[in-house]
């Protein structure tokens, strides 16, 4: 399916900003981004707003990275597939962000995944609805440019490791602890990395994103 790249950008994305008081506004309904609402999600987009507020001060571009995306001559739009309830979203976006806020030449947008189930699909990780997603297009949304997404590598592997073991596990009360001891197991090493991978995963594709 092809899509006009331009009105999605236009119609259905918005910036970072408004995506952060938007999560704000959401904790505060004790709500959350897509069709689904219930506690367990709301509880996550709560986590992830108070994770991402630190996030957004704290985080810290390597010197060279900086000096590199600091190059970009060729403009750039960067869309990324999110929700508000992401625990890899949380962590990703504030980097993101801010690279893209390191030059002009790159404009950065969100859109929702479950809102755009069609663009979603037609970027699949591994045949999974992973996100978040980025997608670059180039300066009049007529070629993509590349992809990246949905984690970096390291994190990406254990996600995979974990899901064969999911699949054996039967019983459904000791999956579901699995899972949420899982999560916090990823949530440390996103922690411990502190941005890092993504960075220089990022430097890697924009060289590419340049040709």
């Amino acid at each position: 399916m092809e899509f006009k790249y331009d009105q999605l950008w236009k119609d259905n994305a918005i910036d970072y900003s408004a995506y952060r008081e938007l999560m704000a506004t959401q904790v505060a309904e004790g709500s959350t981004s897509g069709p689904i609402q219930n506690e367990g999600l709301s509880n996550y987009t709560k986590i992830n707003h108070s994770r991402m507020k630190r996030l957004d001060k704290k985080i810290e571009l390597l010197p060279s990275v900086i000096e590199r995306v600091k190059m970009v001559r060729q403009p750039q739009n960067w869309l990324v597939i999110t929700e508000t309830w992401c625990g890899d979203a949380a962590q990703i976006l504030p980097v993101i962000a801010k690279l893209a806020a390191l030059n002009e030449y790159i404009s950065l947008k969100l859109i929702w995944r479950d809102e755009n189930l069609a663009l979603m699909d037609a970027h699949l990780t591994n045949g999974s609805r992973a996100i978040p997603k980025l997608i670059c297009l180039n300066e009049d949304f007529t070629a993509i440019l590349g992809e990246w997404g949905a984690r970096p590598r390291d994190a990406q592997e254990m996600v995979m490791s974990n899901k064969a073991v999911m699949t054996k596990i039967k019983d459904k009360e000791k999956k579901a602890n699995h899972y949420n001891d899982f999560q916090i197991e990823l949530q440390k090493w996103y922690n411990e990395n502190k941005g890092e991978a993504v960075q220089l995963e990022m430097l890697v594709e924009i060289e590419k994103w340049q040709m």
